[in-house]
């Protein structure tokens, strides 16, 4: 049963590639980079044994020649000789030409072709008594081809030519009438079969072990995004790395960053009077704008809970500057609500709260990793939030002085904050430059402010 799921797993991905069962050619746009990527790296390494060859070839007609007495070989198995070794050493150079893989295949069935021309031609000129020679000359080039690095059509068309050569060759010289000849022929074809099955597997071998390596690398590249989707680059990179599952957390300390905390005032009320999916359409198509937001200004998401939003700026931004981020983006989240409002009729208002801090963040567990943020800074973030005023965005003490040169921010007084005591807070209005400058009540506003249920607060 396991070999048969093998078989159709396999028989699967090629099916997906444009191959059929047996077939090994992959569409036109994967088949190009399979010539590419993995054909042409085999082809480099091929050049060494061309070279080998090309000198064993000449250095066998050399001694042949010595032993034999050049007076002895006729003029025309010279000639023979000196056309296959030009032949051999022309497709060997070739191969360094800079636009040779272009036109790979067809330069080596060509010279494929060639080479059985040669091997006809050597059974015309050579005598009787020298044939064995060119017997074991074809064995050694089926070999030779079955494993040269092209695709199989091609070592299909050079097997087939050294099969014609080798079939005319021998009735040419009247060795069909021997009786070793049918012996012969038996063995030359089981070897052509041989050379052929073994071209057509490694063909498909290669084509099957590259569709993999393509999907395993498009797996991983999409287990990254998801990873990276979920948790800040440097902490996905630890995850991924940790090979132990002794559940080790993976956490750090900032000194200073900036916590924001976000909640929809009046959803709990909204949500009671419109469908499941509609709510959820509505909170996707809001946090996906704060998202956008995010993703704009280099501030990381943390996570959504319920109708609450948390984010913070400063983990990969070292030094000043993740207070301003993180203002601004307070700003365009409270311009994506009143966007909202005008599309959609729905009077939603958004209450955010910030403050900056020393937080310990990452991940703790061994499943369903999610990053996180804890500290008292992220405490008082959420409390700056809760006790805010819907449509307006509160910070902290700590926030004001790091934004004051830039941003209006109306002093609010202090307000008192369970288990903090009184503390002072701010009302950001806008960018002093930009005349976005508001007048909110004062006036502490309680409503809903405990629907948020956040876990990092609490």
């Amino acid at each position: 049963m396991k070999a048969d799921s093998k078989e159709d797993s396999s028989n699967e991905v090629l099916r997906r590639a444009g191959c059929g069962r047996f077939g090994v050619r992959l569409r036109p746009e994967l088949e190009k980079r399979f010539g590419d990527e993995v054909l042409n790296a085999s082809r480099r390494s091929f050049r060494l044994l061309m070279l080998v060859l090309c000198v064993t070839t000449a250095a066998g007609f050399i001694v042949n020649g010595i032993v034999s007495g050049v007076g002895a070989i006729l003029p025309a198995v010279l000639v023979v000789q000196l056309v296959f070794s030009a032949v051999l050493i022309g497709a060997t150079f070739l191969q360094w030409l800079p636009r040779f893989n272009e036109f790979a295949d067809l330069i080596a069935s060509i010279v494929l072709v060639t080479v059985g021309f040669m091997i006809f031609a050597m059974f015309h000129f050579t005598s009787l008594e020298r044939l064995m020679n060119i017997v074991v000359l074809t064995f050694l080039s089926m070999a030779a081809i079955a494993a040269m690095p092209f695709p199989f059509g091609v070592r299909a068309i050079g097997l087939g030519s050294l099969a014609i050569a080798f079939s005319v060759g021998c009735w040419h010289r009247g060795i069909a009438e021997n009786r070793y000849f049918f012996g012969l022929l038996c063995m030359f074809g089981s070897g052509a079969t041989i050379g052929l099955l073994t071209a057509f597997l490694q063909d498909r071998a290669q084509r099957f072990a590259y569709l993999l390596r393509l999907e395993l690398e498009q797996e991983r590249a999409w287990s990254q995004r998801l990873l990276s989707s979920i948790l800040p680059d440097k902490f996905s990179s630890r995850l991924r790395q940790q090979a132990s599952g002794e559940g080790k957390a993976i956490v750090e300390r900032h000194e200073e960053v900036s916590i924001l905390f976000a909640d929809l005032v009046g959803f709990s009320t909204l949500a009671t009077r419109r469908s499941a999916e509609t709510v959820v359409d509505m909170l996707n198509i809001l946090f996906s704008r704060f998202d956008a937001i995010a993703d704009k200004l280099g501030v990381e998401k943390i996570k959504t809970i319920g109708d609450a939003y948390l984010a913070v700026s400063g983990l990969s931004l070292k030094g000043e500057g993740h207070q301003v981020q993180l203002a601004e983006m307070a700003i365009e989240m409270r311009a994506v609500m009143e966007d909202y409002a005008r599309e959609t009729g729905d009077r939603l208002e958004i209450r955010i709260g910030i403050h900056c801090g020393a937080v310990v963040a990452g991940v703790i567990g061994t499943s369903r990793f999610q990053f996180d943020l804890w500290g008292e800074a992220v405490n008082l973030a959420s409390r700056m939030e809760s006790h805010g005023i819907p449509g307006e965005i509160q910070v902290s003490e700590a926030m004001r002085a790091a934004l004051a040169d830039q941003f209006e921010l109306i002093p609010r007084g202090e307000i008192p904050i369970k288990g903090i005591g009184h503390t002072p807070a701010f009302i950001l209005s806008g960018r002093k430059a930009s005349g976005l400058s508001r007048n909110p009540s004062l006036a502490p506003d309680r409503e809903d402010a405990g629907t948020s249920g956040r876990s990092a607060a609490a």
